[in-house]
């Protein structure tokens, strides 16, 4: 693992995720989570006048989960948790863009839990108190934003925040974002 990581300093990644010259950004939030962790991957999609997409990574968080974490549903739960509040930061981090972007913006919290994306989706009040509470912050947070979410599903395979919740033991220049990414083609409303 260490020899893999002495690699690490030749990576280059892309500076620039946010064009002010595109017609449409889609500011992606994918999260997922496993028995040990969380994690949340944010990028930003790009599309130019031209037809021209640049997809690129904005910002990722991770963390360990804590001993109320007993089953995989409740770690996906606290994983879209996590994804609402670093999207209302992200709004903050990026008002001054948000303001002064003359295309179209978009937000999609993108993950590979049914069960979390079809809750979030329903009153909170008809689930048990713990994931209630959860519900509904996530809930408060999208309300009170004035941009619209979209929830999507996507194979966990595509997930690109996958490879925070696991062991990644493969050379850094594999990272999912170290280059342009593509867009998942198992994206599904639901």
């Amino acid at each position: 693992t260490v020899k893999i990581m002495m690699r690490a300093e030749s990576l280059c990644f892309p500076r620039q995720a946010l064009f002010s010259e595109a017609v449409e950004i889609s500011i992606d939030l994918y999260f997922d989570a496993s028995m040990v962790g969380i994690g949340v991957m944010i990028a930003a999609k790009n599309t130019f006048k031209d037809g021209k997409i640049i997809y690129r990574f904005l910002k990722s968080k991770s963390k360990l989960n804590g001993k109320d974490i007993v089953n995989c549903p409740r770690a996906e739960l606290i994983s879209a948790v996590v994804c609402s509040r670093l999207y209302n930061i992200l709004l903050q981090d990026l008002n001054a863009f948000i303001k002064t972007f003359k295309g179209k913006l978009h937000f999609r919290f993108i993950g590979d839990s049914r069960i979390v994306l079809a809750q979030v989706q329903k009153q909170h009040f008809v689930f048990k108190t713990w994931a209630a509470s959860r519900i509904l912050e996530i809930q408060e947070i999208i309300e009170a934003a004035e941009n619209k979410v979209q929830f999507l599903y996507c194979n966990t395979l595509e997930n690109f925040s996958d490879s925070l919740t696991r062991p990644f033991n493969k050379p850094p220049d594999q990272i999912p974002w170290v280059n342009d990414l593509q867009e998942p083609g198992s994206l599904e409303v639901l």
